[in-house]
């Protein structure tokens, strides 16, 4: 795929062009017929009718590239709306994945903290991701045989202060 000839790049642009041509040649006649003496009033017709033409044209042409331009933006619009499905499932798939991850941590830290005899009502365990960004730690999971010490109240806990800093 080279570059276009002059000439076949001349066409593509006179194709595009066209129904600017058209009405710009049918305006031309429609304001040059008039001038003609009238005693040539056939001359004056056939610039008047030509001129009529040439918009007509021009107008039939401009239309069917508006309905051309219609089909491919509706093809277009129709392809997003699948692709956005597919996010939208693939968005699904990925918090159940997200979910069932979380679950499995949260049932290995209350398993482990059993094994361990931390699993009473005055402990928590809780598990952390450590997110490099903000320099903060991400609690993963909680367990407690205390509902007030299970529950995960902060979304994160500063890297540097507190026992967490400490630690």
């Amino acid at each position: 795929m080279g570059k276009d000839s002059r000439f076949v790049a001349f066409a593509k642009h006179f194709e595009d062009q066209l129904g600017a041509y058209l009405s710009g040649i049918g305006a031309l006649f429609l304001a040059v017929g008039p001038f003609f003496k009238p005693v040539s009033f056939l001359l004056t017709g056939i610039f008047m009718g030509l001129g009529v033409v040439a918009v007509i044209a021009s107008a039939i042409r401009s239309n069917k590239r508006i309905k051309e331009a219609d089909s491919r933006a509706a093809g277009a619009l129709e392809r997003f709306k699948e692709r956005e499905k597919e996010i939208v499932q693939h968005l699904e798939t990925s918090k159940q994945a997200k979910s069932a991850i979380l679950s499995s941590i949260e049932q290995i830290v209350s398993s482990l903290s059993k094994q361990l005899n931390l699993y009473n009502g005055a402990i928590r365990t809780t598990v952390y991701a450590f997110e490099r960004s903000e320099n903060a730690l991400v609690p993963l999971a909680r367990v407690s045989q205390n509902p007030s010490f299970a529950s995960i109240n902060r979304p994160k806990y500063p890297a540097t202060n507190g026992h967490l800093g400490k630690a």
